[in-house]
């Protein structure tokens, strides 16, 4: 668990997120199987500044952190880790991106916070050169980094046995189910006891648990019955329905142990087990290099549009996209992303040939995007089917596959990736995206590119070069540049980049926005908003007028709602402002001694000829007069601060010298003059008359002040 509670949900989604290492000359391409270990601390950016600990990492940033190793007794040579990775932000996240260290950052994200809550996912991801991974944050943000097992080809490591999905237990119902879980108490789930076939020898399960709390969840642990609680979390839910997939290690006789620091409602889906033996096939483990299978916010196609309609189900058979994906798979390690056009009550995610189950793989009451991961069978023909109780788009990725064997290897393909995705483009003007076409699986040969929804406000859309070739396993790029209407329409667009050789397709959306060019013009500011001063008394607040896109001319400043009783003057109300450039002046606000209890708001306007006028509203607040009083005048850094000090008659004025170096206190017209003044000394003078009383310190005659007397 994390060590701070924080009043935000905290959403943790398993999602696996892997990246294909390369190939290396006598490295066993063989499946891997699964090997856990007691959950275990790998980083912590909020702890002391270390390998594995702070400081937080900073926006655009990429950092390596060590994962094998005695630490949490991860062996050198283990081929992926299974983690769970938990951001928390230090304002929005657009993305955070995990890989194996050594290799470049890939384009996938492992998660997002654009509301800027904690938000963690689990991960499975390819162990990099020294057994470590890299982090990639595109903002601000802390990491926690949790380890709960690895996959390896050596001896002892246990094969997937795929399930039809099924409800394991449900605590609001069933013989695995009620009564709710009890806040800060412990519960056990014998999960080969549930009606969904899992047998007793089950190493691990894999798992989709759902809360719906009964009051505020900190956080929901499970953990194998016949351990100690470990010191992470599950999932974490401020009172809203929250569902995370999990790989869960099976403790004694099969048991799961849970404990929730609510109370709540927990229901637990399982769509198959590591272990040793089963009725169904034994499946090895292997990555991919992540792809998109399908975004149904795209053009409309077998994989991509239109959005699915409440109560609808849709297929998709995944050997047929471009992705590689083989034939003879057990299962794939998908991770699903919903976009909801409303309300989504959930989403429901199982193998072809078989009739909806009764699970969920995620939910969004409250409409907003969500993701999960899940293992899902295929179906015969390698398809998956896809339930939405609600309107949404959908999102596919696929990370990796479980099967018997290495299948046959897939027809060559190539991938389509476009940066950024988006630009804005000044009316006018000029933009270009740079645009990649890689060789998978040995394709080679021409690619064409062209423009799809190409938006109204743009001149021109030109490739360059339109057409390249990409040889076996290589990249080929080509510049998209984009000119935009000198007079609109502006406003945003989305277009799709489309690259086609004969029969392989691939589509990518992009965004621009084109913006009317920025008017030449002025800002102005005041410092301080507000002021209180006693009647008689005087306050200045500082104006400044900064040139914004190239302004320069004359700027005029003048006040509007200025009381009868308050007299105001500027130190320079009449100025050139260079281009992109600033000048500040002092407004000097006087309350006469008939001034009456109020506060009043003054408007300062700054004025060029031809140009808006631009406003800044202040408040003056005017209290009673005050009697004799004393004003305290600091002598530092060679300044007298504050100057001009304004004092009633009767009034008396004290320096205090808090420089290390001597100084003088000299009225110019010799009515007061202190002696030399050592550090910490003071000297006190009580004007006789009201007036105006230029001083000077006579050692730094550049030192100047000013006393007022009313």
């Amino acid at each position: 668990m994390l060590k701070h509670i924080y009043s935000v949900m905290l959403i943790f989604f398993w999602a696996v997120v892997l990246v294909t290492a390369p190939t290396v000359s006598g490295q066993s391409t063989a499946g891997t199987g699964f090997i856990p270990v007691t959950p275990c601390r790998i980083a912590d950016t909020r702890n002391a500044v270390g390998p594995n600990g702070g400081p937080m990492m900073s926006a655009n940033s990429r950092r390596t952190f060590p994962v094998a190793g005695p630490a949490c007794g991860i062996p050198a040579g283990a081929r992926a880790f299974s983690l769970n990775i938990t951001v928390v932000p230090g304002g929005p996240l657009g993305f955070l991106t995990a890989w194996p260290s050594g290799q470049p950052q890939p384009f996938v994200s492992t998660l997002n916070s654009f509301d800027g809550r904690i938000v963690a996912n689990a991960a499975i991801i390819p162990s990099g050169a020294g057994g470590g991974i890299d982090v990639f944050v595109n903002n601000d943000a802390h990491v926690v980094i949790d380890i709960n097992g690895y996959f390896d080809s050596q001896a002892g490591a246990f094969p997937f046995f795929a399930l039809p999905p099924c409800r394991a237990a449900d605590t609001r119902e069933g013989p695995l189910g009620s009564p709710a879980l009890v806040a800060s108490a412990t519960r056990s789930f014998n999960i080969p006891a549930s009606p969904c076939g899992v047998p007793a020898s089950a190493q691990a399960y894999s798992l989709n648990a759902t809360v719906v709390p009964l009051e505020p969840l900190a956080f929901l642990t499970l953990w194998p019955s016949s351990q100690s609680q470990p010191a992470v979390s599950t999932l974490n839910s401020d009172g809203r329905v929250v569902a995370n997939a999990a790989i869960t290690p099976a403790g004694t006789s099969g048991g799961t142990s849970a404990f929730a620091t609510g109370a709540t409602h927990l229901i637990m889906d399982v769509n198959g087990y590591f272990g040793s033996s089963g009725s169904t096939p034994a499946l090895s483990f292997f990555p991919l290099t992540p792809c998109r299978i399908a975004d149904t916010r795209g053009a409309q196609s077998p994989f991509g549009g239109p959005f699915l309609n409440a109560g609808s189900i849709r297929s998709f058979v995944l050997p047929q996209s471009s992705c590689g994906v083989p034939l003879q798979v057990g299962a794939y390690a998908l991770n699903i992303t919903a976009v909801p056009r409303g309300l989504l009550q959930y989403v429901t995610i199982w193998p072809g040939d078989r009739p909806q189950p009764l699970v969920s793989t995620l939910n969004s009451f409250e409409g907003t995007v969500v993701a999960n991961a899940a293992i899902v069978p295929a179906g015969p023909d390698g398809s998956i089917k896809v339930f939405a109780s609600d309107a949404t788009d959908l999102i596919i990725d696929i990370n990796g596959y479980f099967a018997v064997q290495a299948p046959q290897q897939p027809q060559p393909n190539f991938s389509l990736s476009v940066d950024p995705l988006s630009r804005v483009i000044t009316a006018g003007g000029t933009t270009a995206y740079s645009v990649t076409v890689q060789s998978r699986d040995g394709f080679s040969g021409t690619v064409d590119l062209t423009l799809l929804n190409r938006m109204n406000g743009l001149a021109s859309a030109d490739f360059i070069p339109p057409s390249v070739f990409v040889s076996s396993n290589g990249t080929a790029t080509s510049a998209l540049r984009l000119t935009a209407k000198p007079d609109g329409p502006f406003g945003g667009g989305t277009m799709t980049v489309r690259a086609a050789s004969q029969q392989l397709v691939h589509d990518q959306n992009i965004s621009a926005t084109i913006v009317q060019p920025a008017a030449p013009g002025y800002t102005i500011s005041v410092n301080p908003l507000s002021r209180t001063i006693a009647a008689g008394a005087t306050t200045t607040y500082q104006v400044t007028v900064a040139s914004q896109n190239d302004f320069s001319g004359q700027v005029a400043l003048g006040l509007a709602n200025v009381p009868n009783t308050v007299l105001s003057t500027f130190n320079t109300d009449l100025f050139t402002l260079p281009a992109n450039g600033s000048v500040t002046s002092t407004l000097s606000l006087t309350a006469q001694p008939n001034s009456p209890s109020a506060t009043s708001t003054i408007t300062v306007n700054a004025v060029s000829l031809g140009f808006p006028a631009r406003s800044q509203n202040i408040t003056l607040t005017v209290t009673p007069p005050q009697g004799p009083q004393t004003a305290q005048v600091s002598i530092q850094q060679f300044q007298f601060s504050p100057t001009p000090v304004t004092v009633a008659a009767g009034g008396q004025v004290r320096w205090t010298n808090l420089d290390g170096t001597q100084h003088t206190v000299v009225a110019d017209g010799g009515q007061f003059s202190s002696g030399v003044l050592g550090n910490g000394q003071t000297f006190s003078t009580m004007p006789a008359a009201p007036g105006t009383y230029n001083y000077h310190c006579s050692i730094h005659p550049s030192m100047t002040g000013t006393v007022i007397v009313q």
